[in-house]
């Protein structure tokens, strides 16, 4: 019974880290993509290149932030985890 028990929760464990991997790959892309089409109507509508790609870098760090949000929130058990955007934004104009 504990062979089965074991291999049951090895099935289980697998399959969830499949599914992370899926949801972390797709959510990289589609911030890229929405990354680069930002930028591109930024772009379309006047502003400068490069001050366009400074506001879309925001995109990146923000998906950086919240994957090691998610991390720390299953590495510490769920405990002392909290997003508040708007002190997101202080931060990342100041």
């Amino acid at each position: 019974m504990k062979i089965r028990s074991m291999l049951s929760l090895i099935v289980c464990v697998v399959r969830i880290s499949i599914s992370l991997f899926f949801i972390w790959l797709t959510f990289g892309w589609r911030t890229r993509k929405a990354r680069k089409t930002f930028e591109k109507e930024l772009i379309a509508s006047g502003m400068p290149k490069e001050y366009a790609k400074r506001l879309s870098k925001h995109y990146m760090k923000m998906k950086k932030d919240m994957v090691s949000m998610f991390r720390q929130s299953v590495f510490s058990g769920g405990r002392k985890v909290s997003f508040d955007i708007q002190e997101y934004f202080r931060t990342a104009e100041g």
